[in-house]
């Protein structure tokens, strides 16, 4: 995992399938999905609030028509007192550039 920051960790694919300690860290009860294809895994159980943005890490996505939503998304997590996790599927570009992005927007930049 890549530390984003304690309340909006960042993720690969390694850890997306787990519930375990980043969900006893008040982490995973909202879930940012960047990726066009990986499902939901625990959409179901009710208890994890999902926003998936279908989009391919390739470079003639436009991934910021897209903040917005994402960060509205945080901001609704982040007035609950809870964590997001944002994952895409290596960590290591959308997922990051939402995050940043956020962290932009966030300090007025």
């Amino acid at each position: 995992m890549v530390q984003g920051s304690p309340s909006l960790p960042l993720i690969s694919p390694a850890g997306r399938y787990s519930l375990g300690p980043s969900h006893s860290r008040n982490v995973g009860y909202y879930v940012l999905n960047v990726t066009a294809d990986l499902p939901n895994v625990f959409e179901a159980t009710g208890s994890i609030k999902y926003m998936q943005i279908p989009i391919a890490d390739h470079w003639s996505q436009n991934l910021a028509t897209y903040f917005p939503q994402a960060i509205q998304f945080i901001e609704e997590a982040r007035s609950q007192d809870t964590g997001v996790l944002v994952h895409c599927l290596a960590g290591v570009s959308r997922s990051v550039t939402i995050y940043q992005e956020y962290e932009i927007c966030r300090d007025d930049l």
